[in-house]
């Protein structure tokens, strides 16, 4: 949804909300993708057995490996809209590609070495990070001036404090309660939920955006006590 004004907003050579909108795009990318992702992460047990009874071997392991490789590439896709917008692509293809392209024969060696099959999943988020929070960053600073390394390490901190944070209590609750009961699963699932929502609340969005997000919440009710 970002995409067309982080065009138009580079189009105008207005720098300051062209970073701006990048910024925000993968910041508010991730915390979407935040809420669903911890409580999947800690029923994904429960939740596949639901779902195919008998749950093979590695399922649980590779769907939360996938779903924190998820929150990697995030950054790649919200990043390469900045790209996109300057309209020099060269860089961006050719150093990525090259990434792409060393992943497999990385996987090869590990698996000729004997490990198992979890580490196709860790080497794609080890690349997902390499090409989402440090190569796509960098072929941005390199070609919109304003930018610095700075920023962008603001985003991954702050993303990642969040989710650490976010996760505690949840967390926690998966050695008290029994997640796979009805009880436990439907009371870990919501406090997962909410927990992100919370912590994002206080420590993910600025004061600007808190407003807004206090405005539409009033309009709601207002609207529901209607």
């Amino acid at each position: 949804a970002s995409a067309p004004q982080i065009v138009k907003s580079y189009a105008q050579h207005d720098i300051n909300a062209f970073k701006q909108l990048l910024i925000s795009s993968g910041k508010y990318s991730f915390f979407i993708m935040w809420i669903m992702t911890l409580p999947i992460c800690l029923l994904c047990s429960p939740l596949l057995k639901l779902w195919l009874g008998d749950v093979p071997e590695y399922a649980v392991v590779f769907v939360q490996l996938i779903m924190i490789d998820s929150l990697f590439w995030l950054f790649d896709v919200s990043f390469n809209q900045g790209i996109v917008a300057t309209g020099y692509m060269k860089m961006n293809t050719i150093y990525s590609s090259i990434a792409n392209l060393f992943r497999f024969p990385v996987v090869y060696i590990f698996f000729k070495l004997g490990f198992s099959p979890v580490s196709s999943f860790v080497i794609s988020i080890c690349f997902g990070a390499l090409i989402g929070c440090i190569i796509k960053p960098w072929i941005i600073i390199r070609l919109v001036k304003g930018f610095s390394s700075k920023d962008f390490i603001r985003v991954y901190t702050n993303c990642w404090l969040i989710a650490g944070i976010s996760a505690i209590f949840p967390y926690l609750l998966t050695f008290i309660i029994d997640k796979n009961s009805f009880v436990g699963f439907v009371l870990i699932g919501s406090m997962s939920v909410l927990s992100a929502i919370i912590v994002i609340y206080i420590l993910g969005i600025d004061k600007m955006m808190r407003k807004k997000v206090n405005g539409y919440i009033v309009e709601k009710v207002r609207m529901f006590r209607k």
